[in-house]
Protein backbone atom coordinates (compact mmCIF):
# COMPACT_ATOMS: atom_id res chain seq x y z
CA UNK A 1 0.00 0.00 0.00
CA UNK A 2 3.02 2.41 1.26
CA UNK A 3 4.68 1.66 -2.05
CA UNK A 4 1.36 2.27 -4.75
CA UNK A 5 0.63 5.32 -2.71
CA UNK A 6 4.73 6.76 -3.40
CA UNK A 7 4.23 5.72 -6.85
CA UNK A 8 1.19 7.60 -7.34
CA UNK A 9 2.88 10.75 -5.55
CA UNK A 10 6.16 10.16 -7.74
CA UNK A 11 3.92 10.55 -10.67
CA UNK A 12 1.94 13.27 -9.45
CA UNK A 13 5.25 14.93 -8.91
CA UNK A 14 6.27 14.10 -12.59
CA UNK A 15 3.13 15.73 -13.77
CA UNK A 16 3.81 18.61 -12.25
CA UNK A 17 7.20 19.11 -12.89
CA UNK A 18 6.69 18.66 -16.63
CA UNK A 19 3.46 21.15 -16.77
CA UNK A 20 6.05 23.82 -14.83
CA UNK A 21 8.85 23.17 -17.07
CA UNK A 22 6.18 23.41 -20.38
CA UNK A 23 5.23 26.85 -18.74
CA UNK A 24 8.76 28.04 -18.41
CA UNK A 25 9.78 26.99 -21.64
CA UNK A 26 6.55 29.18 -23.08
CA UNK A 27 7.72 31.80 -20.66
CA UNK A 28 10.81 31.94 -22.14
CA UNK A 29 12.66 30.77 -18.99
CA UNK A 30 14.80 27.60 -20.51
CA UNK A 31 16.76 27.20 -17.73
CA UNK A 32 14.09 26.59 -14.86
CA UNK A 33 12.36 24.16 -17.66
CA UNK A 34 15.13 22.38 -18.26
CA UNK A 35 15.86 21.95 -14.57
CA UNK A 36 12.71 20.80 -13.63
CA UNK A 37 12.80 18.24 -16.76
CA UNK A 38 16.32 16.95 -15.08
CA UNK A 39 14.83 16.43 -11.81
CA UNK A 40 11.27 14.44 -14.39
CA UNK A 41 13.96 12.44 -15.88
CA UNK A 42 15.62 11.65 -12.72
CA UNK A 43 12.05 10.39 -11.11
CA UNK A 44 11.34 8.36 -14.47
CA UNK A 45 13.65 7.76 -16.85
CA UNK A 46 11.33 5.28 -18.29
CA UNK A 47 8.80 7.91 -19.17
CA UNK A 48 9.19 9.38 -22.86
CA UNK A 49 7.56 12.72 -22.23
CA UNK A 50 10.08 13.42 -19.30
CA UNK A 51 12.96 13.00 -21.88
CA UNK A 52 10.74 15.02 -24.36
CA UNK A 53 10.65 17.99 -22.73
CA UNK A 54 14.17 17.69 -21.33
CA UNK A 55 15.24 17.67 -24.80
CA UNK A 56 13.15 21.16 -25.89
CA UNK A 57 14.73 22.71 -22.76
CA UNK A 58 18.31 21.43 -23.37
CA UNK A 59 21.11 23.73 -23.51
CA UNK A 60 23.46 22.06 -25.67
CA UNK A 61 23.38 19.86 -28.58
CA UNK A 62 25.29 16.95 -27.50
CA UNK A 63 22.43 16.98 -24.50
CA UNK A 64 19.68 17.16 -27.38
CA UNK A 65 20.99 14.14 -28.85
CA UNK A 66 21.31 12.27 -25.29
CA UNK A 67 17.42 12.93 -24.80
CA UNK A 68 16.60 12.03 -27.88
CA UNK A 69 18.70 8.92 -27.81
CA UNK A 70 16.67 7.63 -24.80
CA UNK A 71 13.32 8.59 -26.59
CA UNK A 72 14.64 6.04 -29.47
CA UNK A 73 15.92 3.76 -27.17
CA UNK A 74 12.07 3.56 -25.48
CA UNK A 75 10.28 3.84 -28.31
CA UNK A 76 12.05 3.28 -31.58
CA UNK A 77 9.29 4.36 -34.09
CA UNK A 78 8.24 7.28 -32.19
CA UNK A 79 8.17 9.89 -35.49
CA UNK A 80 9.09 12.97 -33.48
CA UNK A 81 12.18 11.62 -31.83
CA UNK A 82 13.23 9.83 -35.21
CA UNK A 83 12.92 12.89 -37.13
CA UNK A 84 14.47 15.53 -34.79
CA UNK A 85 17.27 12.79 -34.21
CA UNK A 86 18.58 13.10 -38.03
CA UNK A 87 18.25 16.59 -38.01
CA UNK A 88 20.55 17.09 -35.05
CA UNK A 89 22.44 14.40 -35.85
CA UNK A 90 22.77 15.82 -39.60
CA UNK A 91 23.92 19.61 -38.02
CA UNK A 92 26.68 17.86 -35.39
CA UNK A 93 28.03 15.65 -38.44
CA UNK A 94 28.72 18.81 -40.10
CA UNK A 95 31.15 20.21 -38.15
CA UNK A 96 32.05 16.65 -36.47
CA UNK A 97 31.68 14.29 -39.04
CA UNK A 98 32.94 10.94 -37.15
CA UNK A 99 30.97 8.61 -35.99
CA UNK A 100 31.91 4.79 -34.66
CA UNK A 101 29.31 1.57 -35.13
CA UNK A 102 29.45 -0.04 -31.90
CA UNK A 103 26.46 -2.38 -32.44
CA UNK A 104 22.89 -2.78 -33.93
CA UNK A 105 19.52 -4.50 -33.63
CA UNK A 106 16.43 -4.53 -36.04
CA UNK A 107 15.22 -1.33 -35.10
CA UNK A 108 18.43 0.53 -33.90
CA UNK A 109 22.28 1.64 -34.55
CA UNK A 110 24.44 2.29 -31.39
CA UNK A 111 27.28 4.89 -32.30
CA UNK A 112 29.58 7.00 -30.37
CA UNK A 113 31.12 10.18 -31.25
CA UNK A 114 34.61 11.84 -30.96
CA UNK A 115 33.16 12.53 -27.39
CA UNK A 116 32.54 9.14 -26.57
CA UNK A 117 29.24 9.59 -26.25
CA UNK A 118 26.85 6.58 -27.19
CA UNK A 119 23.71 7.16 -29.36
CA UNK A 120 21.00 5.03 -30.33
CA UNK A 121 20.24 6.47 -33.69
CA UNK A 122 16.75 4.71 -35.22
CA UNK A 123 17.39 2.66 -38.40
CA UNK A 124 15.10 4.41 -41.26
CA UNK A 125 14.61 0.84 -43.52
CA UNK A 126 13.11 -2.28 -43.63
CA UNK A 127 14.36 -5.33 -42.51
CA UNK A 128 15.60 -7.12 -45.80
CA UNK A 129 13.65 -10.23 -46.22
CA UNK A 130 15.61 -13.96 -45.39
CA UNK A 131 16.55 -15.82 -48.60
CA UNK A 132 15.69 -18.31 -48.59
CA UNK A 133 12.09 -18.15 -47.91
CA UNK A 134 10.87 -19.91 -44.58
CA UNK A 135 8.05 -20.81 -46.69
CA UNK A 136 8.93 -21.42 -50.53
CA UNK A 137 6.36 -20.99 -52.85
CA UNK A 138 4.60 -23.77 -53.92
CA UNK A 139 5.84 -23.92 -57.38
CA UNK A 140 8.95 -23.20 -56.74
CA UNK A 141 10.64 -26.50 -57.19
CA UNK A 142 8.30 -27.43 -60.27
CA UNK A 143 10.17 -24.24 -61.58
CA UNK A 144 13.53 -25.47 -61.01
CA UNK A 145 13.23 -28.66 -62.35
CA UNK A 146 11.71 -27.15 -65.47
CA UNK A 147 14.56 -25.00 -65.88
CA UNK A 148 16.78 -28.44 -65.67
CA UNK A 149 14.89 -30.13 -68.09
CA UNK A 150 14.97 -27.53 -70.30
CA UNK A 151 18.74 -27.56 -69.90
CA UNK A 152 18.76 -31.26 -70.49
CA UNK A 153 17.92 -30.56 -73.95
CA UNK A 154 21.56 -30.57 -74.42
CA UNK A 155 22.28 -34.20 -73.66
CA UNK A 156 20.62 -35.47 -77.03
CA UNK A 157 17.08 -35.29 -74.94
CA UNK A 158 18.30 -37.62 -72.34
CA UNK A 159 17.97 -35.16 -69.36
CA UNK A 160 14.58 -33.80 -70.24
CA UNK A 161 12.89 -37.14 -70.79
CA UNK A 162 14.03 -38.12 -67.03
CA UNK A 163 13.39 -34.41 -65.51
CA UNK A 164 10.04 -33.15 -68.22
CA UNK A 165 7.90 -35.96 -65.95
CA UNK A 166 8.96 -34.50 -62.64
CA UNK A 167 8.42 -30.91 -63.45
CA UNK A 168 4.98 -32.22 -64.88
CA UNK A 169 4.04 -34.36 -61.20
CA UNK A 170 5.54 -31.23 -58.81
CA UNK A 171 2.78 -29.10 -61.04
CA UNK A 172 -0.28 -31.58 -60.14
CA UNK A 173 1.13 -32.03 -57.20
CA UNK A 174 0.75 -27.99 -56.03
CA UNK A 175 -2.81 -27.97 -57.46
CA UNK A 176 -4.10 -30.30 -55.26
CA UNK A 177 -3.26 -28.19 -52.37
CA UNK A 178 -4.76 -24.35 -51.75
CA UNK A 179 -3.46 -22.83 -54.52
CA UNK A 180 -4.48 -19.39 -55.74
CA UNK A 181 -5.58 -18.44 -59.17
CA UNK A 182 -2.87 -17.04 -60.67
CA UNK A 183 -0.70 -20.12 -59.53
CA UNK A 184 -3.26 -22.42 -60.72
CA UNK A 185 -2.43 -21.09 -63.93
CA UNK A 186 1.16 -20.64 -63.51
CA UNK A 187 1.06 -24.61 -62.72
CA UNK A 188 -0.50 -25.56 -65.90
CA UNK A 189 1.81 -23.51 -67.87
CA UNK A 190 5.04 -25.87 -66.13
CA UNK A 191 2.66 -28.46 -67.02
CA UNK A 192 2.11 -27.16 -71.00
CA UNK A 193 5.83 -26.28 -71.13
CA UNK A 194 6.96 -29.91 -69.69
CA UNK A 195 4.94 -31.50 -72.17
CA UNK A 196 6.30 -29.92 -74.75
CA UNK A 197 10.13 -30.45 -73.68
CA UNK A 198 9.50 -34.05 -73.42
CA UNK A 199 8.08 -34.26 -77.16
CA UNK A 200 11.16 -32.45 -77.84
CA UNK A 201 13.33 -34.69 -76.05
CA UNK A 202 11.69 -37.59 -77.27
CA UNK A 203 12.40 -36.16 -80.94
CA UNK A 204 16.03 -35.39 -80.27
CA UNK A 205 16.20 -39.15 -78.87
CA UNK A 206 14.73 -40.67 -81.45
CA UNK A 207 17.01 -38.62 -84.00
CA UNK A 208 20.17 -39.30 -81.62
CA UNK A 209 19.44 -43.06 -81.63
CA UNK A 210 19.20 -43.15 -85.57
CA UNK A 211 22.73 -41.42 -85.75
CA UNK A 212 23.81 -43.92 -83.05
CA UNK A 213 22.51 -46.32 -85.19
CA UNK A 214 24.03 -45.71 -88.27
Amino acid sequence: MEATSKLQTQMTSTAELLSRANDSLQAGDRENAYRMSLEATRLEPENIETWLMRFHSAPSREEKLLCLSQVVRLTPDHPLAKRSMYTTLWAKLKTDPFLAYIEETDQLYFVRGTDYQSLAVPKDRSIPQIYPPKHPKPLARAYRILGLAFLGLALAGLGTLLLAPVAIWLAFGAMTGPLKLPDRRRAWIVILLSSMLFVLGLLLGFIFLTHFIQ
